[in-house]
């Protein structure tokens, strides 16, 4: 592999909704917090270059989180 090949790139994406009619304890509540700020909610675009941040998992490839791609800006 080398840079720019295309490869699939597995990764978390929050629902917004998992929470709706809970109730959290304050410990919970501030986790959350740091969840919704994070990258956890967002993937690129279709066709934007992205610099990605990642490890290969056996045969497969994990985005690092939090922060696991940047845009790259021509």
């Amino acid at each position: 592999m080398k840079a720019g090949d295309a490869v699939p790139i597995s990764c978390y994406l929050r629902d917004p909704d998992w929470l709706k009619g809970k109730t959290l304890s304050k410990e919970e509540q501030l986790k959350d917090a740091m969840r919704r700020d994070s990258s956890y909610r967002g993937v690129p675009k279709e066709g934007e270059q992205i610099k990605v941040y990642a490890r290969k998992v056996k045969e497969k490839f994990n985005g690092v989180y939090p922060d696991w791609y940047d845009l790259v800006r021509a």
